[in-house]
Protein backbone atom coordinates (compact mmCIF):
# COMPACT_ATOMS: atom_id res chain seq x y z
CA UNK A 1 0.00 0.00 0.00
CA UNK A 2 2.91 2.56 0.40
CA UNK A 3 4.18 1.70 -2.55
CA UNK A 4 0.91 2.80 -4.04
CA UNK A 5 0.94 6.00 -1.90
CA UNK A 6 4.04 6.48 -3.09
CA UNK A 7 3.76 6.31 -6.26
CA UNK A 8 0.72 7.91 -6.25
CA UNK A 9 2.76 11.23 -4.54
CA UNK A 10 5.33 11.14 -6.96
CA UNK A 11 2.66 11.48 -9.78
CA UNK A 12 0.69 14.10 -8.40
CA UNK A 13 4.13 15.87 -7.46
CA UNK A 14 5.46 15.62 -11.34
CA UNK A 15 1.56 16.91 -12.63
CA UNK A 16 1.64 20.00 -10.08
CA UNK A 17 5.37 20.52 -10.99
CA UNK A 18 4.68 20.45 -14.58
CA UNK A 19 1.62 22.49 -14.35
CA UNK A 20 3.47 25.16 -12.01
CA UNK A 21 6.82 25.37 -14.40
CA UNK A 22 4.50 25.47 -17.48
CA UNK A 23 2.49 28.63 -16.03
CA UNK A 24 6.35 30.21 -15.11
CA UNK A 25 7.65 29.80 -18.26
CA UNK A 26 4.37 31.33 -19.68
CA UNK A 27 4.36 34.06 -17.45
CA UNK A 28 8.12 34.78 -17.76
CA UNK A 29 7.71 34.78 -21.47
CA UNK A 30 4.76 36.48 -21.59
CA UNK A 31 6.53 39.54 -19.52
CA UNK A 32 9.58 39.42 -21.93
CA UNK A 33 7.87 39.43 -25.11
CA UNK A 34 5.73 42.32 -23.65
CA UNK A 35 8.72 44.30 -22.85
CA UNK A 36 10.31 43.51 -26.20
CA UNK A 37 7.50 44.50 -28.32
CA UNK A 38 7.17 47.45 -25.87
CA UNK A 39 10.91 48.41 -26.18
CA UNK A 40 10.54 47.87 -30.17
CA UNK A 41 7.66 49.87 -30.76
CA UNK A 42 8.75 52.91 -28.45
CA UNK A 43 12.02 52.76 -30.60
CA UNK A 44 10.81 52.36 -33.59
CA UNK A 45 7.43 55.04 -33.01
CA UNK A 46 10.60 57.66 -31.53
CA UNK A 47 12.38 56.81 -35.06
CA UNK A 48 9.37 57.40 -37.37
CA UNK A 49 8.23 60.82 -35.13
CA UNK A 50 12.04 62.18 -35.44
CA UNK A 51 12.57 61.44 -39.39
CA UNK A 52 8.96 63.15 -40.19
CA UNK A 53 9.55 66.08 -37.43
CA UNK A 54 12.96 66.59 -39.36
CA UNK A 55 11.48 66.60 -42.78
CA UNK A 56 8.66 68.90 -41.92
CA UNK A 57 10.84 71.17 -40.33
CA UNK A 58 12.86 71.15 -43.04
CA UNK A 59 9.98 71.64 -45.57
CA UNK A 60 8.85 74.70 -43.15
CA UNK A 61 12.23 76.14 -43.26
CA UNK A 62 12.64 75.49 -46.82
CA UNK A 63 9.25 77.37 -47.93
CA UNK A 64 9.90 79.97 -45.62
CA UNK A 65 13.67 80.94 -46.88
CA UNK A 66 12.12 81.04 -50.19
CA UNK A 67 9.17 83.13 -49.11
CA UNK A 68 11.35 85.51 -47.68
CA UNK A 69 14.20 85.53 -50.60
CA UNK A 70 11.35 86.15 -52.64
CA UNK A 71 9.74 89.00 -51.10
CA UNK A 72 13.37 90.65 -50.62
CA UNK A 73 14.27 90.22 -54.17
CA UNK A 74 10.62 91.29 -55.03
CA UNK A 75 11.67 94.56 -52.31
CA UNK A 76 15.10 95.15 -53.47
CA UNK A 77 14.41 95.24 -57.30
CA UNK A 78 11.52 97.50 -56.33
CA UNK A 79 13.74 99.79 -54.84
CA UNK A 80 16.35 99.52 -57.65
CA UNK A 81 13.78 100.18 -60.49
CA UNK A 82 12.36 103.32 -58.50
CA UNK A 83 16.08 104.77 -58.17
CA UNK A 84 16.85 104.04 -62.08
CA UNK A 85 13.68 105.46 -63.31
CA UNK A 86 13.91 108.17 -61.13
CA UNK A 87 17.92 109.45 -62.15
CA UNK A 88 16.57 109.16 -65.60
CA UNK A 89 13.63 111.24 -65.18
CA UNK A 90 15.90 113.66 -63.38
CA UNK A 91 18.34 113.62 -66.39
CA UNK A 92 15.65 113.67 -69.24
CA UNK A 93 14.27 116.90 -67.59
CA UNK A 94 17.14 118.50 -66.71
CA UNK A 95 18.14 118.02 -70.41
CA UNK A 96 14.92 119.06 -71.88
CA UNK A 97 14.58 122.41 -69.36
CA UNK A 98 18.24 123.00 -70.77
CA UNK A 99 16.97 122.86 -74.19
CA UNK A 100 13.65 124.83 -73.54
CA UNK A 101 15.31 127.69 -71.32
CA UNK A 102 18.35 127.50 -74.50
CA UNK A 103 15.72 128.24 -76.99
CA UNK A 104 13.82 130.79 -74.98
CA UNK A 105 17.07 132.73 -74.60
CA UNK A 106 17.68 132.01 -77.88
CA UNK A 107 14.74 133.89 -79.32
CA UNK A 108 14.31 136.30 -76.68
CA UNK A 109 18.08 137.38 -78.30
CA UNK A 110 16.50 137.06 -81.86
CA UNK A 111 13.74 139.11 -80.52
CA UNK A 112 15.95 141.61 -79.18
CA UNK A 113 18.21 141.94 -81.55
CA UNK A 114 15.72 142.19 -84.41
CA UNK A 115 13.68 145.13 -82.24
CA UNK A 116 17.35 147.22 -82.29
CA UNK A 117 18.42 146.36 -79.06
CA UNK A 118 14.95 148.65 -77.90
CA UNK A 119 14.49 146.14 -75.13
CA UNK A 120 16.33 146.33 -71.86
Amino acid sequence: MDAIMEAFMDAMMDVMMDAVMDAVIDAVMDAVMNTMKNTMMDAVMDTVMDVMMDAVMEAVMNTMMDAVMDTMMDVMMDAVMDAVIDAVMDAVMDTMMDAVMEAVMEALTDTSDQMGGRCG
